[in-house]
């Protein structure tokens, strides 16, 4: 059975990490979308004005969509949390700040790993995998005894 400490934990906490997953997905879908409105392959001199101001600010849009979020009325707070739109505003782009952070470490975990690896074990790994296994040999290849 479950102690009644975690319960009460979990019953604070879970609309905060609910809405840092909601920024957090919501976050890698509006990368895609953006990269389908302007490929990268896009020149900077062709970018649109609002794509250059999107990339300028990314960094500070979990927090800004965090804290919009957390002015929705009747989304649950935790006991300690002021019932006022700015204190539900910042601890909601808290959850959005954390969302980011997670984020940015888990896309670079792959090279933290490498790093880590490379020197504590002196193992080298590949930086990316394999692209194209090679060709088989054709048939045409003349087998010799």
């Amino acid at each position: 059975m479950m102690d009644d400490k975690v319960v009460w934990w979990l019953t604070q906490l879970w609309s905060w990490v609910a809405v840092g997953l909601v920024v957090a997905t919501g976050g890698v879908a509006a990368k895609r979308l953006a990269l389908v409105l302007v490929p990268a392959s896009t020149s900077e001199k062709d970018q649109p004005r609002w794509y250059k101001l999107w990339r300028s600010t990314i960094r500070w849009h979990p927090v800004m969509v965090g804290a919009l979020i957390g002015l929705a009325p009747g989304l649950p707070v935790a006991a300690w949390v002021p019932d006022s739109p700015v204190a539900r505003a910042f601890w909601f782009g808290v959850a959005g700040a954390v969302s980011g952070q997670l984020y940015a470490a888990l896309k670079d975990l792959p090279s933290i790993v490498r790093t880590f690896v490379s020197q504590r074990l002196g193992v080298s790994l590949p930086n990316s995998p394999p692209s194209e296994p090679p060709e088989p040999p054709s048939d045409e290849t003349e087998i010799k005894p």
